[in-house]
């Protein structure tokens, strides 16, 4: 019996033992866990010098990373913002847009080689931390990346129909992009060849068409191998240069107007064998020689254009120059209404032009077709009807015909200072309304009037409003009303309109026997 007792005994105890060693184990890799969770990141800061005006596509550039020496390495991102940069890796000749390195430990300098891509006049180097348990944050600020200068190298004077060389000096090799660029209608490439040995590359251009101001460009396209090994290109370098004023040009003015007569020429003695076109224009004199006299026949958009040949050359030659056509000045000008007479006439007449007149429908028969002003007559009747008709210009040259019209009105309607029955009105005691019926063609400016102190509501109208102030009834009132007619003098009419007592009204009827209006 007591040694079974004992047996239990130590198997409690082995039991009791293997629990506690596991509870120790589980609790020492809790330990290391939240250990490691916990652990705190270092702070520190570097500084970055170099070169502050680097050159786009002009090698690398090496800049100094210094930071307080450290016991185990330190993780960084590189990468730039502003004017863009490729930086060199450890592995051979290869560039990335970002680049993730380590600092070795106990290094407090670390060299970053930087091939810069783009220009930008506030460019920035950044180095931030990376999986690091020491975060390094450096900046080098206003770095001012630019283009290096490469002049194109060019005759100072050449003429049309010459072959010109164009070339640049550049550490070219034969992967290397060059791309020109010129107006196609001026010149013509003859050829391109560059040399690596000599550093050098040119395009020979041929002048074709003679020109105010000429532009030819020039661009360097370059390259480096990025991380996966394959070439990524970048404009290294960019150039213009400007030529003016070459060859024979035409003088004349640009702006002009539509019918007038203009003279353009070519001032070169080494052109001949001219010959002249356009668009929207006309011709008047000097074709085949080095003066024209056009005449432009639509406004907007027009040309004056002339071929030639050039000294001894069989090719011909062509010019161009843009015009801008303002409608034309000349103008019918006269009175709209005819009273007793109106004189019109056409302003700005051509010289060396004819004109014909036309009245309506034959209305005059005869005119006087030499000259460009004239003189009507009025047609109309007093009393009578107005006479609504057109006046009809057509002004001839050898070059063109245009036509100008103008609607005139004869006799504007007949209205005399007797004609009292045009007022008509419908008044009573307390006042009332009157007004004009038919309303005089072309009149303005009218103005009421009324005795036995009533009062006019409005004016500049051809009716009106009355009110009576008058605590007696009255038997008669006289309306007055003046205005400027058509032909520009002022007529005045008057009418006695007979009042009856408070509750009833007069209506006086115009002697035309319209209805009121």
């Amino acid at each position: 019996m007591k040694k079974k007792n004992i047996f239990f005994v130590l198997l409690i105890c082995f039991i009791n033992s293997s629990c506690n060693k596991e509870e120790q184990t589980d609790e020492l890799q809790d330990k290391d866990f939240y250990s490691d969770v916990t652990t705190r990141a270092s702070y520190i800061s570097g500084t970055i010098t170099g070169e502050m005006n680097p050159y786009v596509g002009d090698g690398y550039y090496t800049y100094d990373l210094s930071i307080p020496i450290q016991k185990q390495s330190v993780g960084i991102r590189i990468s730039a913002v502003g004017g863009e940069a490729r930086f060199k890796t450890n592995y051979q000749e290869r560039f990335e847009s970002t680049w993730v390195t380590q600092i070795p430990a106990v290094k407090n300098h670390f060299p970053i080689n930087v091939l810069w891509t783009k220009a930008g006049s506030n460019s920035t180097l950044m180095v931030r931390p990376e999986k690091s348990t020491i975060e390094l944050t450096a900046d080098l600020r206003n770095i001012n990346v630019k283009m290096k200068p490469m002049p194109i190298n060019a005759p100072s004077t050449f003429e049309l129909g010459d072959t010109i060389t164009l070339w640049c000096n550049y550490p070219i090799n034969k992967d290397t992009g060059i791309k020109w660029t010129y107006d196609k209608n001026l010149f013509a490439e003859i050829s391109q060849s560059a040399s690596v040995t000599q550093s050098r590359f040119q395009i020979n251009l041929k002048s074709k068409q003679a020109f105010k101001n000429s532009d030819v460009g020039v661009e360097v396209h370059d390259f480096y191998i990025n991380s996966i090994g394959a070439k990524e290109y970048f404009m290294a370098r960019k150039s213009n240069i400007s030529f003016p004023n070459m060859g024979p040009q035409i003088d004349g003015y640009r702006n002009i107007e539509q019918y007038k007569e203009y003279i353009y020429s070519i001032n070169d003695s080494k052109a001949h064998t001219f010959y002249w076109t356009g668009k929207n224009i006309k011709i008047v004199s000097g074709q085949n020689s080095s003066t024209v006299t056009i005449v432009p026949t639509q406004p907007g958009n027009a040309s004056v254009k002339v071929s030639y040949k050039y000294k001894n050359q069989t090719d011909n030659f062509t010019n161009e120059l843009p015009l801008s056509v303002s409608k034309t000045s000349m103008q019918l000008i006269g009175p709209d209404v005819i009273c007793d007479n109106g004189t019109f006439s056409i302003k700005n007449f051509p010289t060396k032009a004819t004109v014909d007149w036309i009245v309506g429908n034959d209305l005059y028969s005869q005119l006087n077709q030499a000259s460009p002003a004239i003189t009507l007559n009025n047609l109309g009747t007093p009393g009578g009807s107005s006479i609504y008709t057109t006046l009809t210009a057509i002004v001839h040259t050898k070059e063109y015909t245009v036509q100008f019209s103008k609607p005139i009105t004869f006799n504007v309607s007949g209205i005399q200072e007797n004609d009292h029955d045009i007022i008509y009105g419908y008044l009573s005691q307390s006042g009332g309304e009157c007004g004009l019926n038919p309303i005089p063609e072309g009149a303005h400016d009218f103005h009421w009037s009324v005795d036995c102190d009533w009062e006019v509501d409005m004016q500049g109208y051809y009716f009106t409003t009355f009110s009576s102030r008058n605590s007696h009834e009255i038997e008669r009132v006289c309306v007055t009303v003046d205005f400027i007619n058509a032909c520009g003098t002022r007529t005045y009419i008057y009418n006695y309109f007979d009042i009856g007592s408070t509750n009833s009204g007069t209506y006086s009827t115009p002697k035309n026997s319209l209805s009121p209006k």
